[in-house]
């Protein structure tokens, strides 16, 4: 839903943001909503010019965004703000969960690699609309103990020259990636495994990533990468069971993960 304002100074005022991105301030709007306020980057008021081709297509994608269906996990537009000239944010209903970045050591694990495939559906319809998430990663993607939800879409595009088909194997795989990022340590799994990092030594030293070399979990990536698998949580399953075979421990806990393949120092 559209609507129209002069400016957004009456719904900020005496309020303090509680999150911020790089082009956006988030609000606790009232019991239900939050309020995400755009500021422009070029003179850093509170607002994106509708007289900008990218700002007039970024509207376009939340009207599409806000009126998806079948959608239950994805944390969609509700009140799209706008003034004659300006965009000025939207706001999403509030859900009471964590990014994955912040989760604590003592989240179980299994609700959470049980929930990737409860997603594949709202993926689903995301990309049966031309719509790829440009932005899926682990500070847009919010757990509360039993589901995971997408939220923060508007950096999206529509695109109806890709297969939905693609567009979802796609987003599928970055949510697996996401979900591997927090699995290691606050310094982030990936980064182990990437020859552009300088510090890969001290990574090294601290942390043992060798049985993601597994050819398990190898042969996975591969089916996920070709959509031949659809099962995500499989991976999950098979790393915990290679690392309670490897350190001969039993891994529960996101804090049990992070402990089992750190090394003694």
């Amino acid at each position: 839903m559209i609507i129209k304002v002069k400016n957004v100074e009456n719904i900020i005022a005496d309020k303090k943001p509680v999150n911020m991105g790089a082009t956006s301030f988030i609000y606790d709007f009232s019991k239900n909503y939050y309020f995400k306020l755009f500021f422009s980057k070029r003179n850093g008021r509170n607002y994106q010019d509708l007289r900008r081709h990218y700002n007039f297509y970024k509207l376009k994608v939340l009207e599409i965004l806000s009126r998806l269906n079948n959608v239950p996990y994805f944390i969609k537009p509700v009140h799209i703000l706008k003034s004659d000239t300006s965009l000025l944010g939207y706001t999403t209903l509030k859900v009471n969960g964590q990014s994955l970045i912040k989760l604590p050591d003592d989240t179980y694990l299994m609700p959470l690699f049980n929930s990737i495939n409860e997603i594949r559906n709202t993926i689903w319809e995301i990309a049966k609309n031309r719509i790829i998430p440009c932005d899926v990663a682990c500070r847009n993607l919010i757990y509360d103990e039993n589901h995971l939800y997408l939220l923060d879409l508007d950096e999206s595009v529509f695109n109806t020259q890709i297969s939905y088909e693609t567009i979802y194997i796609e987003t599928m795989n970055y949510i697996l990636e996401s979900i591997k990022y927090i699995l290691v340590s606050e310094l982030g799994t990936l980064k182990y495994f990437s020859k552009s990092i300088t510090d890969l030594e001290t990574l090294a030293r601290d942390y043992d990533g060798s049985y993601l070399e597994d050819d398990k979990l190898k042969s996975l990536d591969a089916k996920y990468l070709n959509g031949d698998l659809n099962d995500y949580s499989l991976y999950f399953k098979t790393l915990l069971e290679i690392i309670n075979n490897h350190k001969n421990c039993e891994v529960q806990t996101l804090g049990d993960m992070r402990k089992a393949i750190r090394r003694k120092r």
